[in-house]
C-alpha cells in the first residue's frame, strides 16, 4: 500500500486490521495475511510508527480528565429509582412502635 498518512488513516477508519507498505510486502505480506486470518492485527514497524505519531499529534495536550462521577452517568429514571430504594431502606431501619 501507499506510504501516506491520510490514506493509512482512511483505511484504518474503514476497519482494516492490518497494513503493509509496498516496500515491505516481499518480507511481511505472508505474515500479515496469517495474522489477520487469525483475528490479529498486523502493521509493519514503519506503519505502526506513523499511526502512533499521528495519534500523538492529534491527542489533546490537556490535563488528564477527571472521571465522571457516578451521579452524572445516571439517567433521571435511574436517579429516581435509587432515591426510592434509599428511602425504602431507611424506612426499614426505623424502630417498630
Amino acid at each position: 500500500m501507499h506510504e501516506s498518512d491520510p490514506l493509512i488513516r482512511d483505511v484504518l477508519d474503514a476497519g482494516a486490521r492490518g497494513y503493509v507498505l509496498k516496500t515491505d510486502a516481499s518480507r511481511d505480506l505472508v505474515t500479515a495475511v496469517n495474522a489477520v486470518r487469525s483475528n490479529k492485527t498486523f502493521f509493519t514497524a514503519k506503519v505502526a510508527q506513523m499511526v502512533l505519531d499521528g495519534y500523538l499529534d492529534q491527542a489533546p495536550k490537556k490535563e488528564k480528565p477527571q472521571p465522571e462521577s457516578p451521579k452524572t452517568r445516571l439517567t433521571p429514571v435511574n436517579v429516581r429509582s435509587c432515591n426510592c430504594l434509599r428511602r425504602a431502606r431507611a424506612v426499614r431501619k426505623l424502630p417498630h412502635s
